[in-house]
């Protein structure tokens, strides 16, 4: 069995199983590698397909998991609030996995962007850079001012561009491309 990033069209064809989509782009598991002969694809390893997209572009140290769905033992402060819940922290693995699958995603979308134009000035120069990203936090925050990709809550936060009180970010988020 392989794992893939693809980007479907109109179907997703039978025998291939969806595990999660993000920007555009689905984490998929095909066992008949013929079904992807006329979609866009990338292999990836298996653990970024069964582990790494679970944190896809978490800013916090962890992620927070439904203990019941994932057999985890729930937090006890969480079970105090009556919250099934348990936080996952990331280790060095996981985090290395979810950030090159991340930048893979990032390098896609913007292709896909290129591919629709003429004019290729400046594309490799973003493919180079997004190359030099590091961070879930940094690639979080260059799909933001690249693609129009909003960052999550907690790095909203962290940036000072969340209000709780309306619990809503402050100022607009701008949906355009920055290239």
């Amino acid at each position: 069995m392989s794992f893939y990033i693809a980007k479907f069209k109109r179907y997703i064809p039978q025998n291939i199983k969806v595990i999660a989509s993000f920007d555009g782009y689905s984490v998929i598991e095909c066992t008949d590698y013929s079904l992807l002969t006329d979609i866009q694809h990338e292999e990836i390893t298996e653990h970024e397909a069964t582990v790494a997209w679970k944190f896809y572009g978490e800013a916090r140290p962890y992620r927070s998991a439904y203990s019941d769905v994932e057999g985890l033992e729930p937090d006890p402060d969480q079970l105090a609030k009556g919250k099934r819940k348990t936080k996952v922290y990331f280790t060095m693995e996981i985090y290395q996995s979810t950030v090159l699958l991340m930048k893979r995603i990032f390098k896609r979308n913007v292709q896909d962007i290129f591919s629709e134009r003429e004019d290729k000035t400046l594309e490799s120069e973003i493919l180079s850079f997004i190359d030099s990203l590091e961070t879930i936090r940094d690639i979080s925050y260059h799909r933001e001012r690249l693609l129009g990709t909003e960052m999550s809550k907690s790095q909203l936060k962290e940036l000072f561009l969340w209000d709780d009180e309306t619990n809503s970010r402050i100022g607009r988020h701008q949906f355009t491309l920055g290239f």
